[in-house]
């Protein structure tokens, strides 16, 4: 990855979805952008992504990962909870 950047947003202007959930996303929130293969950028809840990064920290392929966090959120963390 060339770049990758994490900015918080205070008071955002208009309702975003999270990248990670897909649920609202109200209030102040994580803005994530970067530059890999392409550009990419997406929100995410605080919560999701304090849960996304120790998910990606306990993973054992998070040094070769080609995973897209989103897909690995969802399978990992939100279909594990419904069980």
């Amino acid at each position: 990855m060339e770049f990758c950047s994490v900015r918080i947003v205070k008071n955002p202007t208009k309702e975003h979805k999270c990248y990670l959930c897909n649920l609202p996303i109200l209030g102040e929130h994580k803005y994530i952008s970067g530059r890999g293969d392409d550009f990419f950028s997406y929100r995410t809840h605080n919560d999701c992504f304090e849960k996304a990064t120790e998910m990606c920290n306990d993973c054992s392929n998070r040094n070769d990962c080609q995973c897209d966090i989103g897909a690995c959120f969802y399978e990992e963390y939100l279909q594990g909870r419904k069980q």
